[in-house]
């Protein structure tokens, strides 16, 4: 299933997909500037399972996002920590 979330910015676009028990948050920023998106309650401690940007890997997240500009994220909502 597809879901958009949304963001306070119009350059961030922000969705999660699920497929059976799996449900995974992708974050994507449109702007050349980093940025920070609040995320809601369902994405406190998910795990940035892949990225645009060599420098982050297996971050955990709170309830606030940050993306470096034209940063991709696919974070995994569900991690087995």
């Amino acid at each position: 299933s597809y879901a958009e979330l949304p963001t306070d910015r119009a350059d961030v676009l922000a969705y999660t997909r699920a497929d059976g028990g799996r449900r995974m948050l992708v974050a994507l920023n449109f702007s050349d500037r980093p940025v920070t998106v609040t995320l809601p309650p369902l994405a406190v401690r998910a795990v940035i399972v892949l990225s645009t940007s060599t420098e982050r890997s297996a971050e955990v997240i709170s309830d606030t996002l940050h993306l470096s500009s034209n940063e991709g994220l696919v974070l995994d909502l569900a991690p087995e920590i």
